[in-house]
């Protein structure tokens, strides 16, 4: 898990980002995702976080990328019950092949 270090992309012209490695290795999973995923809202108020992607990632690890990609927006749907989302919701999933 790599946390966020800095402003959001694009914010600030003048930005500088600390670089950050990773190895990557045959068979592993990226996963990219905006804050609006995790930061999804239910109707009682809590957030999404960032266990609950992790459970739907472990779950379905086995899955091509872009079923993994549709059950993470099934499940954050289903956590906010149909009311209107308060971010962008977005990730891309590429499995390393």
């Amino acid at each position: 898990l790599l946390d966020n270090n800095g402003p959001p992309l694009g914010w600030f012209s003048d930005t500088d980002y600390p670089i950050n490695s990773i190895s990557i290795e045959h068979g592993d999973l990226l996963v990219l995702l905006t804050d609006g995923i995790e930061e999804a809202m239910s109707p009682a108020g809590g957030q999404f976080g960032r266990q609950r992607v992790l459970d739907v990632l472990k779950r379905n690890i086995n899955l091509p990328a872009r079923q993994i990609v549709e059950k993470l927006h099934e499940a954050v749907h289903a956590f906010h019950a149909g009311d209107e989302p308060h971010d962008d919701a977005t990730a891309v999933v590429v499995r390393i092949t």
